[in-house]
Parts: structure tokens; C-alpha cells; sequence
């Protein structure tokens, strides 16, 4: 699958380093966290089969991560907020300051351009339980009226038995006064009316803006499991 819209990142909470970059038409960048600090980054990324390297550089130095898929990616089916696109939990291996650290990420392409006739695009990954990763997607066409007319929908990555849909994501953001997202809420529901849902939480500890993306590294909680995760917006 070739893509034409990426998102990808890694975290390691042991070392509190995380990193998130992206290619999304015209806007190509990054975010770094590193010693309690945030930065906007120059990224670079590029594929090789399924796997995908990306570099991350800031004035306090850089960092090559290779992403590889673990399981394999997954195709996201919920209409058309997951359009063409597929993700996956991953190994990471981070190049930095002369070591490798090895940690987990998550990957995240679209083989059409995801942002064709949107007005907003949100894309956001926790961290769950066993190494398992909760993606949300959301999207809201141009002309949209509101934040209730997107459409979302999550996967649960990484557990046996293939991919979990939930095709009700409510997704709740409170911005600063600049507008830049401070904190998410979700709660999501499967098909499965008797199912129990999924609540998960985000606060940002860092973010960057670069070419028309908001993206920030959170402090997750999901399913009760605490990790780092990131939450990209990217707006038309």
C-alpha cells in the first residue's frame, strides 16, 4: 500500500521520550519531547515495505526512529473517516546520542489522500494494556457547522483475535487560549450494545505547531494503563 498521508510516533516512559511526525499533503513535521521539553521539529520520513524511518531534528539535537509494524497493519473499516487507511502498533528503535533505545510506537497511512474535501482531521494514539494501541480517527467535511458534526470512530490494536471496532467515539477537547489542545476525553462504544465501553483520557505535556498541524505528546490513561500517547489536528 502506498501512501499519500502518514502518522507515525514512539514513546519510551522509562526515559520520557517521545516523538510524533507526520505528512499530510502540504504539511510535513514534528514534535520531539525530550528531557521535559517539547519542540516543533523538521521531519523527514520515508517507507520500505511497511516499515517507515523518520527522523526528527531540533536545536537540542536529533533522533532516527525505524517503525516497524508489530503485528501487521491492521485496515481500519468504519466509513469514511478510515478511508483507505491502516494502522498498527510497533517496535521502535531510536538512534540517539550514539544508542539505540528500543521502545514501542505506532504507524498510521492512508493510500488517499486523507484530507481531500475535510475541514478537520484528528488523529490520536494511546497506549493500552499488553502492548496494544487505541487509535481515533476523526473528521469533519468542509462547511461542517461544529465539533458534533465530525465523524469518529477507534480500533484497538495489537490484541489476539484481530482488530476491535468501536464505531461510537465521543471525543471531548479543552484548548488553551491560544486555541492548542490541553486535554482529551473518550469514551467509546463497540456494535455490541451490551459491551461495557472503553474510557480513555490525555493531558498534554508538550506540542508543536507546523504547517497547519497541531500535534501534542499526552500523559494517557486507557483502560486504566498510563502511558504517552499524541493527539494531531490538523485544520483546512
Amino acid at each position: 500500500m502506498s501512501s499519500t498521508g502518514l502518522v507515525c510516533g514512539f514513546w519510551d516512559e522509562a526515559s520520557g521520550l517521545a516523538g510524533l511526525g507526520w505528512k499530510l499533503g502540504d504539511a510535513e513535521g514534528g514534535v520531539l519531547l525530550r528531557d521535559e521539553r517539547a519542540s516543533t521539529a523538521r521531519a523527514q520520513l520515508s517507507s520500505e515495505g511497511d516499515a517507515v524511518a523518520l527522523e526528527l531534528a531540533t536545536e537540542a539535537g536529533q533522533v532516527r526512529v525505524e517503525l516497524t509494524p508489530d503485528p501487521p497493519l491492521a485496515s481500519l473499516e468504519l466509513g469514511r473517516v478510515a478511508d483507505c487507511a491502516e494502522s498498527a502498533p510497533c517496535s521502535a528503535t531510536v538512534q540517539l546520542d550514539g544508542r539505540a533505545l528500543r521502545c514501542r510506537g505506532h504507524l498510521t497511512r492512508w493510500s488517499e489522500d486523507p484530507l481531500a474535501g475535510a475541514e478537520i482531521l484528528r488523529h490520536l494514539a494511546l497506549p493500552g494494556a499488553d502492548g496494544s494501541l487505541l487509535i481515533v480517527l476523526a473528521r469533519a467535511d468542509a462547511g461542517a457547522g461544529s465539533h458534533a458534526e465530525e465523524d469518529g470512530a477507534a480500533w484497538l490494536l495489537g490484541r489476539a483475535g484481530g482488530p476491535g471496532s468501536y464505531p461510537h467515539a465521543y471525543l471531548s477537547t479543552q484548548y488553551d487560549e491560544d486555541g492548542h489542545q490541553t486535554r482529551a476525553g473518550l469514551e467509546l462504544w463497540s456494535a455490541d450494545s451490551d459491551a461495557p465501553p472503553i474510557r480513555a483520557a490525555g493531558t498534554t505535556i508538550g506540542a508543536g505547531v507546523a504547517g497547519g498541524v497541531e500535534a501534542a505528546i499526552l500523559s494517557t490513561s486507557a483502560e486504566g494503563v498510563k502511558g504517552i500517547g499524541s493527539y494531531l489536528i490538523w485544520r483546512g
